[in-house]
């Protein structure tokens, strides 16, 4: 299973605002995104990811795969799990974070966000107390 919440398919728009995303759980092994499994265009504003489970695989909170781009505004990414990496957020695709915070995350490697790549772009968001680490690999506004 992938997207434990939301899976947004490939060439999809999804748009999620002021919504909270708790105690969501996916089980597939490669995919994951415990609460969103995002393979499109996902823009999400002002919502709380808590508490997500990617059993297996990467992003807890959030998955972002090859070719997706994500948006996220003023949302919080708290006490997410990944079996694998990312555990607030995983990147395979382009993340951009303004005004978020991602805290208290926990996976294998990338407590906070793993990014495949470096198309991660931080705007006055906040990353840390996160396990084992908060970015990996660390870049740009990455504390």
């Amino acid at each position: 299973m992938t997207g434990g919440a939301l899976f947004n398919t490939a060439l999809a728009v999804a748009s999620v605002t002021g919504t909270l995303m708790n105690g969501n759980t996916a089980t597939g092994v490669i995919f994951g995104g415990g609460a969103i499994l995002n393979s499109g265009l996902l823009f999400m504003d002002t919502s709380t990811i808590d508490s997500n489970t990617a059993v297996k695989a990467r992003g807890g909170g959030l998955n972002t795969t090859l070719l997706a781009f994500s948006g996220v505004g003023q949302t919080t990414f708290t006490n997410n799990t990944a079996g694998n990496l990312g555990g607030g957020i995983y990147n395979g695709g382009t993340t951009s974070l303004g005004g978020s915070q991602v805290r208290l995350n926990s996976a294998f490697n990338g407590g906070g966000i793993f990014s495949a790549n470096l198309s991660v772009t931080l705007t006055t968001s906040i990353v840390r107390d996160n396990t084992p680490n908060n970015c990996v690999p660390v870049f740009s506004g990455c504390s």
